[in-house]
């Protein structure tokens, strides 16, 4: 059985942002809103939005098997949530099946894991550091700004644009690009793919290492 439900948190509430999800179409942005309005739909029963000792949890069930033989596609299966501008001191997504898109947010510390599914992240500011870790699926990161950037991918692209400190890159089968500033170190690791690193200065070190593909490093 699914479920539809809408709800609006003060930014008073909470610090920091945990979303679990499988199987669901995941929407944020951050704009001049000033309240957190959430709003999802065709979600299975027993989902749930609620604050916990400063955090805004958002939790989305995994589908039953009936359910999952009903529905072949996860289109119709989605949540929106539009933030106000505020610094969060952490934003953490674990995710099963679905896209991801993430626009303007900022925060200290970020922890991105999807299991199958692309990830668009536009216009994110981290004060400290983001993982990001993919299983199955495109990762499209731009204007992002901030400290260190660590990336790991099973199968997918990595394009990233941005202003960093640092940049940690491993990829498993997929080609990875990286255009902007790196100030302190730039290591990527691919399998299969070629590496494409379009540096606006000279970082500290830069260490690249594939097993089959080209690395081209240029610097303008």
């Amino acid at each position: 059985m699914s479920m539809s439900f809408e709800k609006v948190f003060s930014p008073e509430e909470f610090t920091s942002l945990k979303i679990t999800c499988s199987f669901v179409n995941m929407n944020i942005t951050c704009g001049d809103n000033k309240e957190a309005h959430l709003v999802c739909s065709n979600v299975p029963d027993g989902s749930f939005a609620e604050i916990q000792e400063g955090v805004l949890v958002i939790e989305i069930k995994e589908k039953n098997l009936l359910d999952k033989l009903k529905q072949i596609s996860v289109f119709d299966v989605w949540c929106r949530l539009e933030l106000p501008e505020k610094m969060l001191e952490s934003f953490t997504e674990t995710a099963g099946a679905g896209n991801s898109t993430l626009e303007g947010i900022s925060c200290a510390q970020a922890a991105i894991r999807s299991g199958a599914g692309n990830i668009v992240i536009n216009g994110m500011t981290v004060k400290e550091g983001m993982q990001l870790e993919t299983g199955a699926g495109n990762s499209d990161i731009t204007d992002i700004k901030g400290g260190s950037l660590k990336t790991k991918t099973g199968a997918g692209n990595v394009s990233v644009a941005g202003e960093l400190d640092s940049l940690a890159v491993k990829t498993g089968t997929g080609n990875m690009t990286f255009d902007g500033s790196v100030y302190g170190e730039v290591q990527v690791e691919g399998g299969i793919g070629n590496v494409t690193l379009t540096l606006h200065n000279k970082p500290e070190k830069v260490g690249t290492r594939t097993g089959i593909g080209k690395v081209d490093i240029n610097y303008v």
